[in-house]
């Protein structure tokens, strides 16, 4: 059955990353593709009627991606503060070729927790992901309304998002600026992402061993690639290979200095390491610049119970269930701090709590 189903992934994912034309230009022409789909209530929404009448945003999200969440809230404020001016966000998930009903609940779900407001749409099958030659999530698309394509971003990157921010306020805001160029954040070799997305997969589903063998795989394609440095990392760390998820964490942060996603990794391997003072340190500087990571709060409650608070440990793990309740990792490691305490109930509850909640994921 194992075998069945990384054989049917990786079909999936050949399809999907093959079909996109990568050696090819991202988009053939200035002009953003017309599509039509359907929101959470099944009506059929059309690009054309979504546009907004100055600006819009098109962006390809999926909840499994903490970047996408990331952009989906940065974006919403930038919707509140624009919407009578003209603008709109359109945001199109494309969680899964298949999207089921429960599946449709936990996208429902999280856009709630997060409180996004802005039209939201399914990409079933993901015609759209391919229409728009998506290789990464997320990705963005600043459109006019005549459909015109003024920018695109590729991932997250701090500068190419500093520069998206940017061209979006300065549009409303009237300041002068250089006419509109289309922006193109770093695109990782198409075979890297294939492999990582099939190790991230295998990890998700407990094959640790299969996915360290795909990411390695995947790092090796592309060496500019973060991503599967900091699933390697993570894969390490399940496994309690400290010194090799170290090796992995710096790798990463070599090559980019500033990554949340690397410096919470960072945190939380300090706190493996018994270097807690340092792990909160960090986890609350994080913290500061980005109060909705629900994996910070996470992480600094681990470190905080590693460096024996079990109050402050327990504040952090409540806030981190004020942004998420149904985080799998919260349970997990709160279940670690539990029984350092000798709170053995407790951490057993935890811990069934964590298999249901990671069952439910899946």
């Amino acid at each position: 059955m194992k075998n069945i189903t990384l054989i049917l992934f990786i079909f999936l994912f050949s399809f999907v990353f093959s079909s996109l034309g990568l050696g090819q230009n991202q988009v053939d022409s200035s002009l953003a593709p017309p599509f039509t789909l359907k929101d959470f209530n099944g009506k059929q929404q059309s690009l054309n009627n979504l546009l907004g009448k100055n600006l819009s945003v098109v962006i390809f999200w999926a909840t499994w991606g903490v970047d996408s969440i990331k952009m989906m809230s940065d974006l919403q404020k930038l919707y509140v503060k624009y919407q009578k001016k003209g603008f709109n966000v359109i945001g199109v998930c494309v969680e899964r070729q298949v999207i089921n009903d429960s599946l449709r609940q936990k996208i429902i779900d999280t856009v709630k927790q997060k409180q996004i407001t802005f039209p939201l749409l399914l990409d079933y099958r993901l015609q759209t992901f391919k229409l728009y030659h998506v290789i990464a999530v997320p990705t963005m698309f600043v459109i006019d309304k005549n459909r015109k394509i003024l920018f695109k971003l590729a991932g997250y990157p701090i500068v190419g998002r500093d520069k998206l921010f940017n061209f979006i306020v300065e549009y409303f805001e009237g300041k002068p600026r250089i006419a509109a160029k289309k922006t193109i954040g770093r695109k990782p070799n198409a075979n890297a992402v294939r492999f990582y997305n099939m190790a991230r997969f295998e990890f998700k589903m407990g094959r640790s061993f299969s996915a360290k063998g795909h990411a390695i795989k995947a790092a090796k394609l592309d060496t500019l690639f973060v991503k599967p440095l900091l699933l390697s990392a993570e894969i390490e760390l399940r496994g309690k290979q400290i010194s090799n998820a170290a090796k992995y964490i710096e790798q990463a942060l070599k090559l980019s200095p500033n990554l949340t996603a690397a410096l919470l990794l960072k945190g939380f391997l300090l706190a493996k390491q018994d270097s807690t003072k340092k792990a909160i340190k960090l986890l609350n500087n994080i913290i500061r610049n980005d109060s909705t990571s629900v994996l910070a709060f996470c992480y600094l409650g681990y470190a905080y119970g590693m460096d024996n608070n079990l109050i402050q440990s327990l504040l952090e793990f409540k806030r981190a269930e004020t942004l998420s309740k149904n985080d799998y990792r919260i349970p997990l490691l709160r279940s670690e701090v539990y029984k350092r305490f000798g709170k053995l109930k407790k951490a057993k509850a935890d811990k069934l709590k964590y298999q249901k909640l990671r069952a439910k994921a899946w």
